[in-house]
C-alpha cells in the first residue's frame, strides 16, 4: 500500500480542521499539500496529521457491506459495532451519525490488520473540514499541465464534486480528483487532487466538506506501522518458489513505492517465479526458471542463469507456492477476472473452466510450475497461484467420522438404503450407457480437429513460409484480419521485414487502417523500423498514413522522432499530411528542430507553407530552434519564411521575447543581429505593452540590457499600466538584498557601477545592478506609472532610495554645464524675482516643477535648509537625521524650513485641494476625482495627454503659453462677443486638423467633457454630455450629484 495521494487533515483553529494530500514520501519525513497551496514536511513520526479518506490508496474491504447505505466493498476505512452482530459502516455513514450513536465501535484500517476499538459517538463534538469540496473555488496549482483549459492564468473555477481518477492501463483511485467548472472559458473537466501525488489546482476559497469525528481517526504514523507489519509479515528466502496473485489494480498501486510498474508484468500473474534477492524495499523475483535441480542449484550458489523476466516486486502481492500432494483438495479462488488472467498466462484458458471458480477441486499432479486438479470427469490444469488449500479439511474428516459412526447405528433403514441404491445404481448405469452411445456418435466430430494439429497464420507468418501463408489465405480469408496477442499477422510481418509476406497480405486486400493494442498500424511499425521499401508499399497500397497511434503520432512523427531521413523524404513525396500534432502538439517540424537534424528540416522546410503553425505551448518552429541554440536551423526558417521572425504568440511575444526569457545572450544577440538585418522593430510589445528591454531587466539579465540598449532600445518605454524598465527593476528586485556598509553613509555620494556590482556578485540583486545601470544611461528616474508611482516610491529601504538618487543626480551632472561652486537655488521658491539656474532639460526629465526629496517615498518637496551652508537638499523631517551637510560636509548648527505655496481648492467640488496636472498644456484646476471624465482642458481647450499626479504643498505650475488663437472667418454679425469670437477660433483650429470646420451652431451643442461628440445623454438633474462620457462617470460634472439616470436624446 502506498499512502501518496491519501486525504489528511490538520486542526488550525478550535473546531475547523483543513484538508491536505500527501504529495511525496521520503526515507524520514512525508510532504503535504495543503488546498491553498501551502506545501509542508512532517516526520514520520508525527501525530498532527489524520488520515480523513484513505481510499486513494487502493484500500478496498472486498465483500463487505454498508449496513447504512447499502454500498457493496467499503473503499475508506471500516467501522464495526461491536454490540450488534454483523453491523458494518462506511465512513460517510459513520461520521454522518447512522445506526445508534451510544454504541462502540472499532476501525478497521486495512484488511487483515487488527482492529482499533474506539469511543462511542454519543456526546463526542465533531470538527469542520474544508477543502476540494462542491461549491470551493479553485485556480491552477503547482503541477498543473492542462495549457489553458482554465482560460488563462488566475481564472477562477467552481468544484462540482469528485472524481475517481482514472491512470495508465485503466487504474483508478477512488476520489483522487475532482470535476471543474472554470468560469471564463465554461469549460467542464477533471483535475488530480492526490493521484500519483499530483494536485493541480489550488483551493482560493475552501468549501466545507461536512462533519467528522477527528478522534476517531487513524493518524499517518499508525498508517506507517500497518504498512510495515504487513511488508515484514511476508518473509522471503533465495529459492523460494512464489507466485503474483493480485488484480491488476492492485498490482500497478502496490509498484509504484517498490520497483515500478511495467505492462508486461500483467503477463506473469499467476506464473511461478523464484526469489533471487531479498531487499527492504521488495523482493527480487526471476520468471522462467524451470524445477531442475540445476538450475535451482545455480541459483542458490549464486551462479548466472539465463534470464527472462527479473523484476523488483512489492511483497504484498507476493505469495508462496502451496506445497500440494497428489490426492488433496484445494478450492478455487473466488476472482473470476483474476482467475481468467492466471489461466491466460500459463496457457490453458478456455471458457469452460468459469465453472470451477469459487469450487473445491482435487489435485491429480504437481509438477512445481502447474497444477492438474480432477473436476467431477475432467482434468484441467490450472496455475499455482489460481487454488489455495481447504482451511476446513479437518472438519470435514470429523464429519464423516460422525457420519460413519451414526451410519453404524442405524441398522434398521440399511435395508430401505440398499434397495434405493440399487435402483438408484440400475438408473446410473442406463444413463451412463446412453451418454456413452451418444459418445461414440460425436466420437469423428470431436477427435478430428485433435487428431490433426495445423499451425495458425501468425505461426505461419513468423516461421516466413511464404508459401504456406497464401495457401492459409486462400482456404480461410476471413483470417486476414485476424487478431492473436494483441497485434495481427501483418503486423508480424512487417516487424520482420518480410517483404513477400507483406506483398501476399497487400494482394488479398489486407485491411491496412487495423492498429494493434498500442494503436500503431502496419506504417507505424515500418516507420519505427526505418523499412522504406515495406512502407512505400503500403502508403501506395491506400492505407491510413495519416492515422495516429496512442500517443497522437502519425507515421511521420514517429520517422522524424527516430530521425529517419530517407523514410520522411518518402513519405513528404507522397504528400503526407506534414501539420499533425503528436501528444505534445509539436508537428514533425518541431521535432525535426528540437533533435537538431537540419536535413529533417531541409525536407520539411521544402513542402510546407505554413510555419506560424504552434504546438500546445503556444510556440512555433522558430522558438524551438532558439531553445535548443541551432542558428543554422533559424536561417533556414527565415529563408524560407522572413516574417516569422517577428511572429507573434497569443500573449503577442515575438523570437526576441522569447530568447530574452531563456537568459541567453548570445542567442539574443543573434536575433538582435537578424532584427536589424530584416529591419524589424527591436522595440516591438506584447500585449501588456512589454518590450524585450523590459523582460529583461525584470529578469536582471545586464549583459542583455547592455545587448538591448546599444542596439537602440527605448529605455524609456511605457507597458500598458505606465512602468517603464528602471521601475520594473525595482519593483521586482526592492526586497532582495540588504545593502552592504560601504555604500551606506558618507560613501553614497559618489557612487560607481563597478562599486555597486563588486558588492552584489554574489548576491541575487541583479535587478538593482540593472537599475543603477539604466540611470547611468539616461534612464527616468521620476517618471509616475498610471498608479501614480515612480521608481522612488516603490523603494523598501532608505539606503536604496539614496543610491538610485546618486545615480540619477550622476546622469544628469553629464548634462549639466559646470557651474562654480556656490549653494544651489532653493527648489521650491518659485519667485519671479529669482529664476532657476537649471536647464530645461531637467525640468522635462523630471515632469515636476519642485525638486523632490530623495529620501521619502512620498512626493514631498524639498524643504529643509542646512545652516551656515544654506544647502536644501531634502525635506524637513530628513533634514534632521543629518549632522554634516552631504554636499560641502561642514557641520550643520540648526535648520531653517523653506516656505511652500499651497495650492487652491478645486474648481469643480471647491472641497479637495487641486492634484493634478494637465500634460501638456500644464494647467492644475481639479482635483483627481474630478478630472477623471477630462478629455480637454476647459482653460485652453487643448487635448489631454497624461494627468500627472502632483503633491499636497507644492507650488502650481506655470501653464505653457496658449497658441494664439487664428482670425475667426467674417462674420455678418459685427457684434460677436469675446467668447464667439473664441469659440470661431476653436472651430477654425478644429477645420485645420480634421479637414473640415465645425459651425459655430454645431460646436455649441457638442459634449462639454470630451469636445468630440454631441450631447446625446441627459442626467436626472438636467445636465447634458455625450453618451460615451456619460458611461465614463458617477458624478455629474457640474453639479457632483450622484447620476442615477441616463436618457438617450434622439434627433429629430
Amino acid at each position: 500500500m502506498d499512502i501518496k495521494g491519501i486525504l489528511v487533515a490538520k486542526n488550525y483553529r478550535e473546531d475547523q480542521w483543513i484538508a491536505g494530500t500527501i504529495t511525496d514520501v521520503d526515507d524520514d519525513s512525508l510532504e503535504v499539500t495543503w488546498c491553498h497551496g501551502k506545501i509542508e514536511k512532517f516526520p514520520k513520526t508525527t501525530s498532527q496529521l489524520y488520515v480523513y479518506d484513505i481510499g486513494p490508496a487502493g484500500v478496498q474491504h472486498v465483500g463487505i457491506v454498508c449496513d447504512g447505505c447499502r454500498t457493496e466493498g467499503l473503499v475508506d476505512y471500516r467501522w464495526k459495532c461491536t454490540v450488534c452482530h454483523d453491523f458494518d459502516l462506511c465512513s460517510f455513514c459513520y461520521h454522518g451519525n447512522t445506526h445508534n450513536t451510544e454504541h462502540v465501535f472499532q476501525r478497521i484500517d486495512i484488511p487483515g490488520v487488527k482492529p482499533v476499538q474506539v469511543r462511542k459517538r454519543g456526546g463526542e463534538k465533531q470538527a469542520r473540514l474544508n477543502g476540494f469540496f462542491q461549491g470551493a473555488k479553485v485556480k491552477r496549482g503547482k503541477d498543473w499541465e492542462w495549457g489553458n483549459q482554465d482560460g488563462g492564468i488566475g481564472t477562477m473555477g467552481t468544484v462540482l464534486g469528485s472524481y475517481d481518477w482514472t491512470g495508465a492501463f485503466e487504474t483508478s483511485a477512488v476520489r483522487s480528483g475532482v470535476t471543474i467548472s472554470w468560469e471564463k472559458s465554461k469549460l467542464k473537466a477533471n483535475y488530480r487532487i492526490g493521484f500519483n501525488g499530483k494536485v493541480d489546482l489550488i483551493c482560493e476559497n475552501p468549501a466545507f466538506g461536512g462533519q467528522f469525528y477527528s478522534s476517531h481517526l487513524a493518524n499517518t504514523k499508525t498508517l506507517l506501522e500497518h504498512k510495515r507489519s504487513s511488508s515484514q509479515g511476508k518473509q522471503f528466502n533465495i529459492g523460494d518458489a512464489v507466485v503474483m496473485c493480485k488484480k491488476i489494480e492492485t498490482l500497478v498501486s502496490a509498484q509504484e513505492g517498490s520497483g515500478g510498474f511495467i505492462k508486461e508484468m500483467t503477463k506473469c500473474i499467476g506464473v511461478v517465479g523464484r526469489v533471487v534477492q531479498t531487499i527492504d524495499k521488495g523482493v527480487f523475483v526471476q520468471f522462467g526458471i524451470s524445477e531442475r535441480p540445476d538450475d535451482v542449484l545455480a541459483l542458490l550458489l549464486n551462479v548466472n542463469v539465463k534470464k527472462q523476466k527479473h523484476w523488483l516486486l512489492n511483497r504484498d502481492i507476493l505469495q508462496k507456492v502451496a506445497e500440494f500432494q497428489p490426492g488433496d483438495t484445494a478450492k478455487v479462488i473466488n476472482d473470476k477476472d483474476t482467475f481468467i488472467v492466471m489461466q491466460t498466462n500459463i496457457g490453458n484458458y478456455h471458457p469452460s473452466q468459469d465453472v470451477l471458480v469459487g469450487e473445491e477441486v482435487k489435485i491429480i499432479r504437481n509438477d512445481g510450475e502447474k497444477l492438474q486438479i480432477e473436476y467431477g470427469n475432467n482434468k484441467v490444469f490450472m496455475s499455482c497461484g489460481a487454488v489455495s488449500k481447504c482451511e476446513d479439511q479437518a472438519d470435514r474428516l470429523l464429519g464423516l467420522l460422525l457420519e460413519g459412526f451414526l451410519r453404524s447405528r442405524l441398522d434398521e433403514k440399511e435395508k430401505e438404503k440398499e434397495e434405493e441404491e440399487k435402483r438408484k445404481r440400475v438408473e446410473e448405469q442406463n444413463r451412463s450407457a446412453a451418454a456413452a452411445a451418444a459418445r461414440e456418435e460425436q466420437k469423428p466430430v470431436i477427435r478430428k480437429p485433435q487428431a490433426k494439429k495445423e499451425r495458425s497464420l501468425r505461426e505461419l507468418v513468423e516461421k516466413g513460409d511464404d508459401s504456406s501463408v497464401a495457401k492459409y489465405l486462400d482456404e480461410r480469408p476471413y483470417m486476414i484480419n485476424q487478431f492473436e496477442n494483441g497485434s495481427t499477422s501483418l503486423h508480424v510481418a512487417v516487424f520482420n521485414n518480410d517483404s513477400e509476406i507483406v506483398d501476399i497480405f497487400l494482394k488479398k486486400h489486407a485491411d491496412l487502417s487495423v492498429a494493434d493494442d498500442n494503436g500503431d498500424t502496419v506504417l507505424h511499425i515500418a516507420a519505427s523500423k526505418n523499412l522504406i521499401g515495406i512502407g512505400r508499399k503500403l502508403v501506395r497500397s491506400q492505407c491510413a498514413v495519416n492515422k495516429k497511434n496512442k500517443s497522437e503520432m502519425t507515421a511521420l512523427s514517429v520517422a522524424t522522432h527516430k530521425g529517419y531521413v530517407d523514410f520522411v523524404r518518402m513519405l513528404v513525396f507522397e504528400k503526407c499530411d506534414t501539420d499533425q500534432p503528436d501528444y505534445e502538439g509539436n508537428i514533425p517540424l518541431h521535432v525535426a528542430c528540437k533533435v537538431g537534424n537540419t536535413n529533417l528540416v531541409r525536407i520539411l522546410l521544402e513542402n510546407k507553407k505554413d510555419l506560424l503553425v504552434p504546438n500546445r505551448l503556444g510556440l512555433f518552429a522558430i522558438h524551438i530552434a532558439l531553445d535548443v541554440e541551432n542558428k543554422e536551423i533559424i536561417e533556414m526558417i527565415l529563408d524560407k519564411s522572413p516574417e516569422a521572425l517577428n511572429s507573434t504568440q497569443p500573449d503577442g511575444s515575438t523570437p526576441l521575447h522569447f530568447a530574452v526569457r531563456r537568459g541567453k545572450a548570445p542567442m539574443v544577440e543573434y536575433i538582435v543581429h537578424l532584427i536589424t538585418k530584416y529591419r524589424y522593430n527591436i522595440d516591438s510589445r506584447t500585449k501588456q505593452g512589454q518590450t524585450a528591454l523590459h523582460l529583461a531587466c525584470m529578469e536582471g539579465f545586464l549583459a542583455i540590457v547592455k545587448l538591448l540598449l546599444q542596439h537602440g532600445a527605448d529605455i524609456n518605454a511605457e507597458m500598458n499600466d505606465g512602468n517603464t524598465s528602471v521601475l520594473m527593476c525595482v519593483l521586482k528586485h526592492r526586497m532582495l538584498f540588504n545593502l552592504p556598509p560601504q555604500l551606506q553613509g558618507n560613501e553614497l555620494i559618489r557612487p560607481d557601477l563597478r562599486t555597486v556590482k563588486s558588492h552584489f556578485e554574489n548576491t541575487n540583486a541583479n535587478g538593482i545592478i540593472t537599475a543603477c545601470f539604466l540611470l547611468e544611461n539616461g534612464a527616468n528616474l521620476n517618471h509616475f506609472n498610471h498608479a501614480g508611482k515612480s521608481a522612488l516610491d516603490v523603494c523598501e529601504d532608505s539606503e536604496l532610495t539614496k543610491l538610485l538618487c546618486e545615480f540619477g543626480k550622476k546622469h544628469r551632472s553629464l548634462q549639466e554645464p559646470s557651474s562654480p561652486a556656490k549653494a544651489p537655488p532653493i527648489p521650491a521658491r518659485r519667485s519671479s524675482e529669482k529664476k532657476s539656474t537649471k536647464p530645461k532639460i531637467q525640468k522635462q526629465e523630471s515632469e515636476l516643477d519642485f525638486d523632490p526629496c530623495p529620501l521619502c517615498q512620498k512626493r514631498t518637496p524639498v524643504e529643509g535648509r542646512f545652516q551656515p551652508c544654506k544647502h536644501a537638499l531634502f525635506c524637513y523631517q530628513h533634514a534632521e537625521t543629518f549632522q554634516k551637510c552631504p554636499q560641502c560636509f561642514s557641520e550643520v548648527t540648526h535648520l531653517s524650513r523653506l516656505s511652500v505655496e499651497r495650492l487652491p481648492n478645486c474648481k469643480f467640488c471647491a472641497e479637495k485641494q487641486i492634484n493634478i496636472t494637465f500634460k501638456p498644456c500644464g494647467h492644475q484646476i481639479a482635483c483627481f476625482e474630478c478630472s477623471k471624465p477630462f478629455r480637454v482642458c476647459i482653460t485652453c481647450e487643448q487635448r489631454i495627454e497624461a494627468k500627472v499626479p502632483i503633491v499636497d504643498g507644492s507650488p502650481k505650475p506655470k501653464p505653457k503659453p496658449r497658441p494664439a488663437p487664428r482670425k475667426p472667418r467674417p462674420n455678418s454679425n459685427s457684434g460677436s462677443t469675446p467668447s464667439s469670437t473664441a469659440q470661431s477660433s476653436a472651430s477654425a483650429q478644429g477645420a485645420t486638423a480634421g479637414g473640415a470646420a465645425i459651425p459655430e451652431e454645431d460646436e455649441n451643442q457638442l459634449c462639454i467633457i470630451c469636445f468630440e461628440r454631441p450631447r446625446n445623454n441627459v442626467f436626472q438633474c438636467g445636465h447634458t454630455c455625450c453618451k460615451v462620457c456619460s458611461y465614463a462617470i458617477d458624478e455629474c460634472h457640474i453639479c457632483r450629484q450622484t447620476i442615477k439616470q441616463r436618457i438617450f436624446i434622439y434627433d429629430n
